[in-house]
């Protein structure tokens, strides 16, 4: 167990790693299929689920943000579409928490809601600004449908031991 302390300050690079891993992760999946569905991982927004409950949100909006501009450039080549939904996501996490009691079957639900919104949110945003143009049907069987089960299958098996690793039952969250 990590003291709650040190997640703050771990937080960052956790969640940068979880977001590199996240990409390597699509990529073995959607060759499994022939690269035929366009598989997105999440792994970050498991991690994100557990942090929230740790951290203040100012300190985990920022941290978005700023890793969102790294994705943005890596990823997309211009600042702006990952730096947005990244903490958003985060913003809706800590408004539905405040809501919403946690366990880990309301952040199962959860997780599917934000994978949903992340995807969607960011397909908006590449449609605004002209970077993809897809149709709606392929998007949802394609890669929002494939997305969510693997989604589902990764919170099944990381969910225990990132909460072991992270939650510290001596000490109280923030929420």
């Amino acid at each position: 167990m990590i003291r709650q302390d040190k997640v703050k300050i771990l937080a960052p690079f956790i969640l940068f790693l979880s977001l590199l891993l996240d990409a390597h992760i699509s990529s073995v999946i959607a060759s499994f299929f022939d690269n035929r569905y366009l598989v997105s991982v999440h792994l970050t927004l498991v991690f994100l689920l557990v942090i929230s409950k740790l951290v203040n949100e100012q300190f985990l909006i920022i941290t978005m943000i700023v890793i969102g501009m790294i994705i943005d450039i890596y990823y997309t080549g211009m600042i702006g579409i990952y730096a947005a939904v990244m903490p958003l996501i985060v913003w809706l996490m800590y408004k539905f928490g405040k809501i919403i009691h946690q366990n880990i079957f309301t952040m199962f639900f959860g997780m599917i809601i934000f994978v949903t919104i992340w995807n969607v949110a960011l397909l908006l945003l590449q449609l605004v600004f002209r970077l993809v143009s897809v149709n709606l049907l392929y998007f949802i069987t394609q890669n929002l449908w494939p997305s969510l089960i693997a989604n589902i299958v990764v919170f099944i098996i990381v969910i225990i031991p990132i909460e072991a690793i992270l939650n510290n039952p001596d000490e109280d969250a923030n929420f």
